[in-house]
């Protein structure tokens, strides 16, 4: 990972965005952080000091964390798909950004996307890589602030779902429905499950 975010510098200046790559690149990053599993310090260092053409190091670069805030523009991002945006917020939230300027760009979008007057408009394919890719990452659950919005997305579009779509999707609203107190297997059929608020994400699952 250090290796490809100092390959992708241009990347950071180019005038046409290479969505894939940035966007992963910046969640990796992100990810991995949060787990403290590849410190921000570290990848400076690995990507990171200018080289004074001996051989030797002169200047510390910005962390990943500076690069992107500085060189990214919300801008580059408007056409961006769902799944692209949700890995984006999840990196920039994984790296410090996601109450920065970029972060709430990218959440505008994306809840442009999701809850705004377009969202009819987004395709089902779209939703259902959008949670799988939480699930992938270890993001999918109540306490994660897409889940429901997707989900939601999901219900409305019941009737365009793909059958292969919703098989997917029936196994993880299973999974999240397991995981609400007082919910098993056997419950979720047979008997009453616990109460919860009318209108509450749980009692929306």
């Amino acid at each position: 990972l250090a290796s490809s975010l100092g390959e992708a510098a241009p990347l950071w200046r180019a005038e046409t965005p290479d969505f894939k790559t940035l966007v992963r690149l910046v969640a990796a990053a992100g990810l991995l952080e949060a787990q403290s599993a590849l410190p921000l310090s570290d990848i400076a260092g690995n990507v990171g000091d200018a080289e004074d053409g001996l051989g030797g190091r002169t200047r510390p670069v910005a962390s990943t964390a500076t690069k992107v805030s500085r060189a990214l523009e919300v801008e580059r991002f408007e056409r961006a798909v769902v799944p692209h945006l949700l890995l984006l917020s999840l990196g920039l939230h994984g790296l410090g950004l996601g109450a920065g300027r970029l972060g709430r760009g990218v959440h505008t979008l994306l809840d442009g996307a999701l809850c705004g007057e377009s969202a009819s408009g987004v395709p089902t394919h779209e939703i259902t890589e959008a949670i799988l890719l939480l699930q992938a990452c270890g993001k999918l659950g109540l306490q994660e602030p897409w889940t429901m919005p997707l989900m939601r997305r999901a219900a409305n579009d019941i009737d365009r779902l793909s059958r292969g779509e919703r098989r997917a999707l029936g196994s993880i609203l299973l999974d999240l429905a397991r995981g609400l107190e007082g919910s098993t297997t056997r419950s979720l059929g047979r008997q009453t499950p616990k109460h919860h608020p009318a209108g509450s994400p749980e009692a929306t699952i």
